[in-house]
């Protein structure tokens, strides 16, 4: 499973919430330890500084939670801002 780098993404940046203007880098982490970004290298990606979450399916349900982290150098005036992540299954 992967997560695309955003509607905000740049190279020089990575991940921003807000559009236009000043905006906030953040970064996507597959555990609550903040040491393994969750991206999309290996698979044509544009998020080359995160790897995919392997996981095995078992017919039912499974939840995997997405823990974020908002990173130095950023402001926004915005009183609302965001950002949009698709996530693709491979199997």
């Amino acid at each position: 499973m992967t997560l695309f780098d955003g509607d905000h993404f740049t190279f020089a940046g990575g991940r921003h919430l807000g559009t236009g203007g000043p905006s906030i880098p953040y970064e996507l982490y597959k555990d609550a330890a903040l040491t393994q970004v969750w991206g999309d290298s290996g698979y044509g990606g544009l998020y080359l500084s995160g790897t995919p979450l392997t996981a095995t399916g078992t017919g039912l349900s499974v939840a995997h939670t997405v823990f974020g982290k908002l990173l130095p150098g950023g402001s926004s005036s915005q009183s609302s801002i965001n950002d949009t992540i698709v996530v693709t299954l491979i199997f």
